[in-house]
């Protein structure tokens, strides 16, 4: 049952990357850690949702008029439109800018006993889930959370070790990007923008 959306989360990231997680599954569930996938390619709006849980409304305001004054009036809309949001802390990353609106991200849940086990001490047989997950990506040169100072997110993987698109990109590129690509799934799907208190 945790395992289902493997397949699917798969099928909706980049290929190069997607094979490059499929053996990193693989080669986990060969070492007896087992992996469910948990989010994959996230559009704008679902990481608008996540990045505003737990932020005030001044904060909220202030990333809208900073977007508005780049010219990137589709990623303020995206902050805008989803509302206000409840919940705790989930991302620092505003709307495309987080690699998993480019389907270069994943969040993967270490499967222990048949339940997700988020614990970075936990160990199964002297093993560490997470640490065998980072491992594994490593060895292909996939990024791997679990190696992060600041923020440890141990089930997030990513294709490169750039911490953010504005890395290789201008705000003016994603902007343009982000709207290309999820502007049309807006006004073809009203059930997008997920509402998640």
């Amino acid at each position: 049952m945790l395992l289902d959306k493997n397949q699917q989360i798969l099928s909706e990231l980049e290929p190069e990357f997607a094979e490059k997680m499929a053996i990193i599954l693989n080669n986990c569930e060969r070492l007896g850690v087992t992996f469910a996938l948990r989010n994959g390619n996230r559009n704008t709006f679902t990481q608008a949702v996540y990045w505003r849980r737990s932020r005030s409304n001044e904060d909220i305001a202030e990333k809208i008029k900073m977007f508005q004054n780049e010219q990137a009036d589709f990623l303020a809309y995206c902050l805008f439109i989803v509302g206000e949001q409840q919940g705790p802390y989930v991302t620092d990353a505003l709307p495309g800018l987080s690699w998993h609106q480019y389907g270069l991200a994943v969040d993967c849940a270490w499967i222990l006993d048949s339940k997700i086990c988020w614990d970075n001490e936990n160990l199964y047989n002297g093993i560490n889930g997470y640490e065998i997950l980072a491992k594994e990506a490593k060895k292909l040169g996939i990024c791997s959370g679990h190696e992060w100072k600041d923020f440890k997110d141990s089930g997030h993987l990513q294709a490169n070790f750039y911490a953010s698109p504005l890395a290789i990109y201008t705000l003016k590129d994603i902007e343009q990007l982000m709207k290309e690509k999820y502007l049309p799934l807006l006004q073809t799907n009203h059930n997008l923008i997920e509402h998640r208190s």
